[in-house]
């Protein structure tokens, strides 16, 4: 079902005073950077009506990334590092930015990895990157939010179809606290099993739970990055995923002191060969649970972003962590390597639906925290 005009404008507005700041939305003057492929000019139109609105001003983005077949084409190094300086930086230019997706651009946009020589320099500039952004987050002088186009969305996915979005947002944004602060907070050690899966990891030193921070709309999971030398077994994704215009069904990875050791996919293994040979992508980024109660999003939708938040379901990823799951006494960099957090330039989300059960050590014992797609706390109705 298409979103109607109010629809649309309901999502802009919900991108802007919720995909932002973590829900501050806009101050006075604050400048918005808006990167969309070529679409209706309807949600375009909304979002700058929605920042105007809040006293900001709206810029439309112009570059023009490269595929990878036209980097591995360039020779020059000094090209390649103004190339990825310039596409970095363009996303911390203003103080907000604001990326809409469409599946086109999500389905062929690993086609052809980057070579070697590509890939050294790319590591380079994002690691800089990674430390200008992170720097500046913490400060609050830089946010961001990442969506679908509307063209890809029901209502329901984002509580359109309610009188306020943003209202319903917020009270799930209230129940995900809830879990945080009453059950995760204190917990270090994870045994997480399923018909097809069963890992152990730790969540290491220094970390926090974060949720529904309107980087990615919708989101109503949980998630956290761990550390990653931690991370020892299988885990089995269920759901596909899209490389190099392949769809990659049924992939499963083994993991002994955090590094994958074994994989397997019904069919095209070697696009996953592929995958984890790029830098740190043969380790974990990110581990997730999404509880039924909190998420509307009932049946997978074949939209990676939207599938990670399907009611139930448990995800990892491999590669890049968060490193707003790091707590500010962290420093960016220098302690990432002692503390386990992985740096990649990928993040690669692996999804499952079956029924897990997640346990964790409570004074000495294993006890069950998350069954039947639900955590196991009274106050979270």
């Amino acid at each position: 079902m298409a979103l109607d005009d109010s629809q649309i404008q309901k999502y802009a507005d919900l991108l802007v005073n919720f995909g932002l700041s973590e829900g501050k939305g806009l101050n006075q003057g604050d400048s918005v950077l808006l990167s969309t492929p070529n679409i209706s000019d309807r949600i375009i139109t909304s979002i700058r009506e929605s920042v105007e609105r809040s006293g900001g001003q709206l810029f439309l983005d112009d570059f023009k990334p490269l595929s990878a077949d036209e980097l591995n084409n360039i020779l020059d190094e000094k090209e390649l590092e103004q190339y990825f300086r310039e596409y970095y930086g363009r996303k911390i230019k203003h103080k907000n930015y604001i990326h809409l997706i469409s599946k086109k651009n999500f389905e062929v946009s690993n086609i052809t990895l980057p070579n070697k020589f590509v890939n050294t320099i790319d590591d380079k500039e994002y690691g800089k990157y990674l430390r200008e952004k992170t720097r500046r987050m913490r400060e609050g002088s830089y946010s961001y939010s990442r969506a679908y186009i509307p063209e890809l969305l029901s209502p329901d996915t984002c509580f359109l179809d309610k009188d306020d979005p943003i209202l319903e947002f917020k009270e799930r944004k209230e129940q995900l606290a809830k879990i945080s602060h009453e059950i995760l907070e204190p917990l270090q050690d994870f045994h997480v099993t399923s018909e097809h899966s069963e890992f152990e990891l730790t969540i290491g030193d220094n970390r926090r739970w974060r949720y529904m921070t309107g980087q990615n709309i919708p989101s109503y999971e949980i998630f956290t990055t761990p550390d990653w030398r931690t991370m020892n077994g299988t885990f089995y994704s269920n759901m596909p995923i899209m490389f190099g215009g392949n769809e990659i069904r049924g992939i499963q990875l083994t993991f002994k002191n955090g590094v994958i050791t074994e994989f397997k996919s019904e069919g095209n293994v070697k696009d996953i060969e592929k995958i984890i040979s790029l830098t740190n992508m043969d380790k974990i980024g990110e581990f997730s649970m999404t509880d039924e109660r909190i998420s509307p999003i009932d049946n997978p939708t074949g939209l990676n972003m939207i599938d990670e938040n399907v009611d139930g379901n448990i995800h990892i990823a491999i590669g890049q962590g968060y490193s707003q799951c790091l707590k500010e006494t962290v420093q960016v960099d220098s302690d990432f390597e002692k503390i386990g957090f992985n740096v990649a330039t990928s993040h690669i989300d692996l999804i499952s639906t079956e029924h897990f059960t997640v346990e964790s050590k409570i004074n000495g014992h294993w006890t069950t925290i998350f069954s039947n797609g639900r955590f196991i706390v009274k106050q979270v109705s």
